[in-house]
């Protein structure tokens, strides 16, 4: 597998941009969709290839410490949501492997953030995770890594907008407001519960009001909107 992983890094660099080299990570969705049920519901297979990393972030739209749960820390590091803005794609969640529809103007408010002080800590690979009560949308990663020699001493590396989402060195999940949350102001109210009335009976992908993503806007999403309402609200 891990020579797997290492071969799949070489053909991604191509097409990284400014970061692209044979020692670019890969960072793999793991779980159900990285936003689904289930124990760490967002999940980060990170792989360094070449050179340690001393610090791995995913961007997020929750800075409340307090909704992260079981988080997943390597020993010797340490976690946090701060006030880091990183690009995403202002709700959008293309399933894992598919294409996101790219980042949007605006960044997310904040960042989940693991790293370690002492290079000794540093790690090659490391499956980084949380679970986390919100739905998902497409978020930019970075990841430092230490090599010794030369300057730069430290590569930092980010998501390839045009790769698959989850799958490589494309975007991956982040949280995005409480399920329900159809507009996008993270509270679940009236406003969202018109939306899904109005997208009633849509089929397809691209459903407004499809929050289980299973192509269509029917009495199951009612169902979760229903149930998380009020969610995030004042």
């Amino acid at each position: 597998m891990k020579a797997l992983l290492r071969v799949a890094a070489v053909l991604a660099a191509c097409c990284l941009g400014s970061s692209a080299s044979a020692d670019a990570p890969l960072i793999f969705c793991v779980g159900n969709h990285c936003g689904g049920d289930g124990l760490y519901e967002y999940a980060y297979l990170v792989d360094s290839v070449s050179y340690p990393m001393v610090e791995f972030r995913v961007g997020t739209s929750d800075l409340n410490m307090e909704n992260y749960t079981n988080v997943l820390i390597p020993e010797g590091w340490y976690f946090e949501i701060d006030e880091h803005p990183m690009g995403h794609a202002c709700g959008l969640h293309a399933n894992h492997g598919e294409y996101s529809g790219g980042p949007c103007y605006s960044l997310t408010p904040g960042s989940a953030h693991w790293w370690t002080d002492d290079p000794e800590y540093a790690v090659e690979f490391f499956t980084f995770g949380f679970d986390h009560p919100w739905t998902s949308e497409d978020v930019s990663w970075e990841e430092i890594a230490r090599r010794e020699g030369p300057p730069p001493e430290y590569y930092t590396f980010y998501e390839w907008w045009d790769a698959p989402v989850g799958t490589g060195s494309g975007p991956v999940h982040g949280p995005y407001g409480p399920y329900g949350d159809l507009n996008h102001d993270l509270c679940v109210d009236q406003q969202d519960l018109s939306l899904l009335l109005a997208d009633w009976g849509c089929e397809g992908q691209w459903c407004i009001g499809d929050l289980d993503w299973d192509d269509d806007t029917d009495q199951a999403d009612l169902g979760i909107l229903l149930a998380h309402w009020g969610a995030g609200c004042p």
